[in-house]
């Protein structure tokens, strides 16, 4: 079976098993950071258990963004029915974006029809890195 892009793919796996994993969601934070630094985004990353707060959901997210010096959230469409409902990053002056986009097309290895909103790890694997890091980049220029 012809595997055009498996090295790429391999890149990211590639160290992942040699560290002390016990939750999925530090699985998730691995492979992200390792992802974003293959593709040489510049990003710096943080734990939300790093910031001081005990407050929850949008009072929670008020504190992290104040904690960064944030004035804007970026929020998935799925949360806007409780951030509006809550209000609290209305009333203090928080600008919500909401994220409502459809991603470019790219080429997908031996599919004859376009299925979207898969992970990166699918664009990587279907396109390559470098040609990710062009793809990304595209997608930015668009907003």
């Amino acid at each position: 079976m012809e595997k055009p892009l498996f090295n790429d793919l391999e890149l990211i796996m590639e160290g992942i098993e040699s560290i002390s994993i016990s939750s999925l969601a530090q699985v998730n934070i691995e492979l992200t950071i390792k992802i974003a630094r293959l593709l040489e985004l510049d990003c710096t990353f943080h734990n939300s258990s790093e910031i001081d707060t005990s407050s929850e959901r949008s009072q929670r997210l008020l504190d992290l963004i104040r904690a960064f010096g944030g004035l804007s959230y970026f929020s998935p469409e799925g949360a806007r029915e409780y951030l509006e409902r809550d209000g609290i990053l209305q009333e203090e002056g928080i600008d919500i974006v909401y994220q409502e986009y459809e991603p470019l097309k790219y080429r997908q290895y031996r599919s004859d029809q376009w299925h979207s909103h898969l992970s990166i790890v699918d664009v990587i694997a279907n396109i390559g890195l470098e040609e990710t890091k062009h793809y990304i980049r595209r997608g930015f220029n668009g907003l």
